[in-house]
Formats: C-alpha cells, sequence, structure tokens
C-alpha cells in the first residue's frame, strides 16, 4: 500500500529518474563509441 501511494504522488521523481537513466545509457553508449574509435585508431597508428 505505501509503496504504491508513493509511486503515485511521485511523478516528478519519476520523470527526473527516467532522464537520469537515459542521461545514464547515453553516457555508457558514448564511452563505448569512444572506446572503438580510440582501438581502431591504435590498429592503424601502431607505435
Amino acid at each position: 500500500m505505501k509503496q504504491k501511494d508513493r509511486s503515485v504522488s511521485g511523478p516528478v521523481t519519476r520523470i527526473r529518474y527516467t532522464a537520469g537513466a537515459k542521461l545514464f545509457i547515453g553516457g555508457i553508449y558514448l564511452g563505448i563509441i569512444f572506446l572503438v574509435v580510440l582501438l581502431i585508431y591504435m590498429m592503424k597508428n601502431p607505435y
């Protein structure tokens, strides 16, 4: 009952949570892309 009341009473917190999750996933995605690009760059230009 308490959990249901909390979820109903806080739509703003839910929006904030979804925005944070999207930002987190986006950050991971950008990090993976950066690592892949760095790996390709290292393979093309070996020291």
